[in-house]
């Protein structure tokens, strides 16, 4: 079983973030919220909105709220990319196979690829390892403005305990789940076999966010700019006056030990 937690406004994604639980297990899966929010355009690249091609990945869960994260966004493109090479999209996404070709409207079902083909492998090495100056702008995933996560800690123990074993296949015998022939022989190995339990629980109330600010705007820049050149143009006048100073005091010095040797002459 893959288990997963994750805001209702993104789409799961099991292969990449997804919990791997197995049965004859007990887990606690504890959790906490994080919020970052970075600085929007025009002071960053990253982006909220919801673009055409997207959409049509999205059309296929009209009941959710989902909407933009970079991860769909890269999935999206990928299948866009081995679409437009192999007329065909990767077989392990098949939930999303409506794409949205680059400069059209158009939301179609694209054929999956056979699976023994490595034409959409190739495809999706190709835009992975490609730079970002050679990809089209069509096809560049900027990062989400505001993200929320769900940090988790898991832990374990083996499941059920013996005392627990009797209610358990007391539980079984009285539901409607069909029974092995040979359940009344081996009936402790396959509630071992398919027991699992999870508890979810939040660790506190408390919600970490992360705000980016800019560390200068246009007005604090020329506000800056402005007073360390005032700063250094006192510096460079204070020292000036200083060196005129000691010009003077220098040539005075000198006029005044000419003078005293020409009069001890006379």
């Amino acid at each position: 079983m893959i288990s997963l937690l994750h805001n209702n406004t993104q789409p799961p994604f099991m292969a990449l973030t997804g919990m791997y639980l197995n049965p004859g297990r007990k887990y606690k899966i504890s959790y906490t919220k994080t919020i970052t929010n970075y600085i929007a355009t025009p002071n960053s690249q990253c982006t909220d909105d919801v673009s055409q091609s997207i959409q049509g990945i999205l059309s296929n869960y009209p009941s959710a709220d989902y909407g933009y994260s970079q991860a769909l966004c890269i999935e999206n493109n990928l299948q866009i990319q081995t679409y437009q090479k192999c007329g065909c999209v990767s077989p392990y996404a098949w939930d999303k196979r409506s794409i949205t070709l680059p400069g059209t409207s158009n939301i179609f079902i694209a054929p999956l690829c056979n699976i023994t083909d490595t034409c959409y492998v190739q495809a999706a090495n190709k835009y992975l390892t490609a730079s970002t100056s050679s990809t089209s702008n069509n096809l560049i995933c900027p990062k989400k403005c505001s993200n929320i996560d769900f940090p988790v800690e898991k832990s374990e123990l083996s499941t059920p305990l013996e005392w627990q074993m009797s209610d358990i296949k007391s539980f079984v015998e009285n539901s409607s789940v069909p029974l092995p022939a040979n359940w009344s022989v081996v009936w402790r190995d396959y509630i071992r076999m398919n027991y699992l339990s999870i508890n979810v629980v939040c660790e506190t109330n408390v919600i970490d966010v992360n705000q980016q600010t800019l560390v200068y705007t246009t007005n604090t820049l020329i506000s800056n700019i402005g007073a360390q050149a005032g700063l250094w143009l006192g510096l460079t006048v204070l020292v000036f006056a200083e060196l005129i100073e000691l010009l003077y005091h220098l040539l005075r010095f000198t006029f005044q030990k000419i003078r005293s040797k020409i009069q001890r002459n006379k």
